[in-house]
């Protein structure tokens, strides 16, 4: 459960969070690579072996990749975070449903993917096409590449993350090594081990702001992206592209904000 109130304030926290990172981004990038971010420049392996450029620009299989995620995630909020009383109310079905939700936040490739290549480009650090995420053991990605880099630049983000991610709780529900105890309001971690960072049990309480700040991460990094990207007007900007060899080229994407769609070419050398 949690009060309209304290509600507001994470979401007022991780939107201003978000921005915080946005603008830094924006400030600390070489070389326009901001434009790359905003039009997810790819390397694709498969394209390679077809003697096509793997590297790509407006590449959209992401998206559909995480499309229903966020499809999910907003219809549940919608219905569950509407706040038509003072607090949300917890059920075994709204809180079975967040934890999925959560797990599938925290694995989500495309995601994580972003949420990098956003930290790259905040420490200046040139745009990265190929950009790995582990299958396994996700949390050492998250915690060394993501929090801890955002953490050494004093910016909120990293609050943000460590105030939603535990990754005692994703793996908890993705074996099943939990049960809900509705009348002593914990969930009940089975996959508790004594480290100093684990724990025994969650209260709904805490366990619910640990969602929200995951749940609003997730939310308002697609809508800063989307208001980025639809802050361009259509034309072309001048960036660094890749050839087929992975060697750095000046290059030009053209933006067309009417179909929203992204194409570019490699400037020949004169």
């Amino acid at each position: 459960m949690i009060k309209r109130l304290r509600f507001r304030q994470i979401k007022l926290e991780v939107e201003q969070a978000v921005n915080e990172a946005f603008e830094q981004a924006k400030a600390n990038q070489t070389n326009d690579d901001f434009y790359l971010f905003l039009c997810i420049a790819q390397y694709v392996e498969s394209f390679k072996t077809s003697g096509k450029n793997p590297h790509v620009i407006d590449y959209r299989l992401d998206g559909r990749q995480d499309e229903l995620r966020l499809s999910t995630l907003i219809e549940y909020i919608n219905h569950y975070y509407s706040f038509d009383g003072a607090n949300t109310v917890d059920s075994g079905f709204s809180l079975t449903l967040e934890l999925m939700i959560y797990t599938h936040m925290w694995e989500s490739k495309p995601l994580l993917k972003q949420l990098k290549r956003l930290v790259d480009l905040t420490e200046s650090n040139r745009y990265n096409w190929d950009i790995q995420v582990p299958d396994m053991s996700k949390h050492g990605f998250i915690r060394e590449e993501i929090r801890d880099k955002l953490k050494g630049q004093n910016l909120k983000l990293h609050e943000v993350i460590s105030k939603g991610y535990h990754s005692q709780l994703r793996n908890a529900f993705a074996h099943s090594d939990y049960f809900i105890s509705l009348e002593e309001t914990n969930i009940v971690l089975l996959n508790y081990n004594e480290p100093s960072w684990q724990i025994p049990s969650i209260t709904l309480d805490d366990w619910t702001e640990r969602f929200c700040y995951t749940f609003l991460l997730s939310f308002y990094l697609h809508n800063k992206f989307q208001e980025e990207k639809s802050a361009l007007s259509s034309g072309d900007y001048y960036v660094k592209l890749k050839d087929n060899d992975g060697n750095e080229q000046n290059g030009i994407i053209t933006y067309n904000i009417e179909i929203d769609s992204f194409s570019g070419r490699i400037i020949p050398p004169t």
